[in-house]
């Protein structure tokens, strides 16, 4: 028997992470974060870098944050052009807004 929850995380689409001791992500919509909030960073290998983590982020604008990872030497957040990625890169927050999908 599967159990699912009637909430769901705000999933907000990626357009950029820096690569920096403290990587800034851009996010294509309004992400509705509050500084704080800790995220998981899903970016799929089609993007060159590869993540998958939690971090606490300080939010610098209303679709920009900083975050606590240190991406220097990584690869660079390349978006695909074609084929488009199977799964876009995105962030979700752990303890941030959240939908009623009941």
């Amino acid at each position: 028997m599967t159990v699912r929850s009637d909430f769901e995380p705000d999933v907000r689409f990626i357009s950029d992470v820096t690569t920096e001791f403290r990587a800034n992500v851009t996010t294509v919509a309004d992400h509705g974060f509050n500084t704080g909030d800790t995220v998981r960073m899903l970016v799929p290998e089609e993007y060159g870098m590869t993540l998958n983590v939690l971090t606490k982020i300080d939010v610098t604008g209303s679709t920009a944050f900083r975050t606590e990872l240190n991406t220097i030497d990584i690869a660079t957040f390349v978006p695909p052009v074609f084929p488009p990625a199977f799964k876009e890169a995105q962030t979700l927050s752990i303890n941030g807004p959240v939908k009623n999908i009941a």
